[in-house]
Parts: structure tokens; sequence; C-alpha cells
């Protein structure tokens, strides 16, 4: 019996050539690489701009002053109009002798102005307590919260927000009440003679600068020290008021330069001169279903260059945007 070699049952082929890429290969193939690139690109973009990067709103305040009339009595004339720009000692307002004028003499006027300091000096002493109390049930509702015993928090946090901002508001006005009648006290103690007072009272400009708005018409009756227009000065400072959240406590410097968007897209250059927490802190709370109430971070940020303040000004109580480094 012969052996016989079975016969190979592998085909030999020829060398193969590989296909050729066509245009829409490599174009798919690029559209692949390039939104791989993006992804990792804006992940890296991210990262940094979350981390070292933000973008906040902030509200630009000048400085003012409140105009009022001393005596009080009704209102002849007032020839000014918001927005206009006035010179110093340029007429705001002349108002008529009160009937009372007529009855006493300058330091009559004295006595009655002490007076009405005296009584409310006494309203703001009571503003003040009533915003003690305030304040204690405030703590009491936030503690309150952190025990998770009241279900209506928010509603009430927020109501006693609200009162105690609108406490803050009247004790300014009383204590810019105060300071006019002291002016004026002040003036008339230092003529040393008495007069009738019985002229009408001409409120004149203190300084050059810019009516920003009027609350009062001719012919309206005052009350004395009753403001009657806001007024800013040339020279007003100026700045901006900026609210983050209170990881930014620590990453923020003073000095540190930020850019500044107005809304008519001009950009200016600002730093950082106050840094301010709006309450104390909160005390931290181990829980795992509890968030303890943060409180926030108030920078104040003031024009980098001083050709840039009355482009500052320009733009009183209005919001902006502020980009910075953390």
């Amino acid at each position: 019996m012969k052996l016989r070699h079975p016969k190979s049952a592998i085909t030999q082929f020829g060398d193969s050539k590989a296909p050729a890429r066509t245009w829409r290969s490599k174009f798919t193939q690029w559209i692949y690489f390039a939104i791989v690139g993006f992804i990792i690109l804006y992940a890296i973009y991210y990262f940094v701009y979350m981390r070292f990067y933000f973008i906040q709103r902030g509200l630009v305040q000048v400085n003012h002053v409140v105009v009022a009339s001393v005596r009080g009595g009704r209102i002849l004339k007032i020839p000014v109009s918001v927005g206009e720009h006035v010179k110093k000692g340029r007429l705001l307002m002349r108002v008529d002798s009160p009937n009372d004028c007529r009855q006493g003499d300058g330091v009559g006027i004295v006595l009655a102005l002490k007076g009405k300091n005296s009584l409310d000096r006494v309203k703001r002493d009571a503003l003040k307590q009533q915003m003690k109390l305030k304040n204690n049930d405030l703590k009491r509702l936030r503690y309150r919260r952190s025990m998770e015993l009241y279900s209506e928090q928010g509603i009430k946090l927020q109501a006693l927000q609200d009162k105690l901002l609108a406490l803050q508001g009247d004790i300014k006005l009383l204590n810019q009440q105060i300071a006019v009648r002291n002016k004026e006290i002040k003036r008339l103690s230092g003529l040393g003679v008495h007069h009738n007072g019985c002229s009408d009272e001409f409120v004149r400009a203190p300084a050059d600068g810019t009516i920003i708005a009027i609350n009062h018409a001719p012919f309206e009756v005052l009350q004395r020290t009753e403001p009657v227009m806001d007024f800013i000065k040339d020279n007003a400072p100026v700045s901006l008021i900026m609210t983050l959240n209170n990881d930014y406590y620590d990453s923020l410097t003073l000095n540190e330069k930020v850019d500044v968007y107005f809304p008519d897209g001009s950009v200016g250059k600002g730093f950082i001169s106050k840094i301010q927490s709006t309450a104390i802190p909160f005390p931290i709370r181990d829980s795992a279903h509890y968030l303890p109430e943060r409180t926030r971070v108030l920078a104040t940020i003031e024009p980098l260059e001083s050709e840039d303040l009355n482009h500052w000004r320009a733009f009183n109580e209005v919001e902006v945007e502020v980009r910075g480094w953390r």
C-alpha cells in the first residue's frame, strides 16, 4: 500500500491590495476627531471656568445728597428737572414761609427744630428696638429650620427679612432728617442774632452736580426736613456692589482686578476694595438630609482708573456684569 500525499486544500491567491480610501471615509474620520477634540477642550474650559473664573451681576451705586426744606411750607417753585446738570448755588427750590414761623424769631425756630429732632430720635430708638426683636425672631426661626421643627420657614424667613429691610429704610430716613435739622440749627446758632425767619426759603445746590429724582411738585405742602429731591455731586464717590456665594470668601482678595461689562457694550476695569459677609455664618451641622443656610459674600468694587469715574456714574442704579479670576 502506497502512501500518497493529500493535495493541499489551501488555495493560493495572489497578493491583494487594500481598497483605496474615499473622500467620504476621510471626511467621516475628520468629523469624529473634531467631535472628540471639542469634547476634550470643552471639559478643560469648563473645569478652568468653574474653578478659577466667575461671572456675576452687580449694581452700580453713586453717593447722593438728599435735598430738603428745613422749615417746611408750600413749594412755590422748582426751577430744575430730573437729569439736569446744575452749578453750585443754583436755585433748586423756593418754599413759602409756614404760618407758624411768623409767631416767633430765630430762637423759636431753633427750639422747634430741636424738639422735632428729639421726637425723631425717640422714633429711631423704637425702630432699632423693633429691629433687635426681629433679629431675635429670625435667629429662632433659623434654629427651628436647622432642627427641622418648622415646615413653613421659607415664608416666615422672607417676611422677617422684608420687615428688617423696611425698618432699616425708616431708620435711614430719620437719620437724614435729623442731620438736616442739625445743620440748620448750627447755622442759626452761629448767626448770633434774632430774626423772624418769615422770608421765603431758597434751597440752592451745594455743589456742581445732577438732579436724579424729584419727589414733589410746586404748590405741595412740605413738612420740616421732608426730602424733596436727590442730588449727585460731580465728584461723588461711585462703587459697584456684588454678591456671591459664600464659597468665594476664601478665593477673593482685596485689590483684585475685575472686568465690568456695561449695558452699552463698553468694558471698564475695577478692583475689589472691600469684602464682607452679609450675615453671621450659620453653624455647620452633620446631617445627610439637611443643608444649612449659607451666607453671602458682599464685595465692593471701585473704578481702577480715575478717568472712568464719570462713565461709571452714568450707570447709577444699573445692573452690570462682573467677570474676574477667583
